[in-house]
């Protein structure tokens, strides 16, 4: 649901599967891009019209990226906060949008990473004009404006919307606090 011209509020639970995977490289699992290239089949067949992976757990983005496109996905990378905005914005050529976290992954309702904020603004800078910048993680009321305004345009809420008694008033709330002056 777009919630101004700009920017849009995406709700999503934890996606174990994709963090699994980055958790475990290296420890006999095949990489992203192996996976990619077997599994996005049954992807396009559940009736899904993106994937987005984690850099971490890729060895050859572009080629995972291409594989992809070859289905007619969408395709986003998505990079932890210990990696750098500038080896994320490299390895997206190609993307529809790169997801810069704002927490560790692994569990919902941890508190928004300050230094995201500056991070999203580098990551926005160095992109194209028509390639988006996500944000996922400790999206709720006291940070959804500021990292709207660092240049996300998409962002992602799970415990502030799914952990609340009355979900669709903290959507609302949300949608509130991001404002349509933009």
């Amino acid at each position: 649901m777009a919630v101004t011209a700009d920017a849009t509020l995406l709700t999503a639970s934890s996606w174990h599967g994709r963090r699994r995977r980055a958790r475990h490289r290296g420890r006999g699992y095949p990489s992203w891009s192996v996976w990619a290239c077997s599994h996005q089949p049954s992807t396009l067949s559940a009736g899904g019209d993106s994937v987005t992976f984690h850099v971490e757990a890729c060895d050859d983005p572009s080629r995972a990226i291409a594989g992809v496109r070859t289905l007619g996905l969408g395709v986003g990378l998505a990079f932890n906060p210990e990696t750098s905005v500038e080896e994320a914005a490299a390895a997206a050529d190609g993307a529809d949008l790169v997801l810069c976290m704002s927490i560790h992954p692994g569990y919902s309702g941890q508190e928004f990473m300050p230094e995201a904020f500056g991070r999203i603004e580098r990551l926005r800078s160095l992109l194209p004009e028509g390639v988006r910048v996500q944000v996922d993680g400790g999206i709720h009321g006291e940070t959804i404006r500021s990292a709207r305004d660092a240049g996300a345009d998409l962002l992602v809420a799970g415990s502030a919307i799914f952990w609340r008694d009355d979900p669709a008033a903290g959507y609302l709330e949300l949608v509130a606090a991001v404002g349509d002056d933009h």
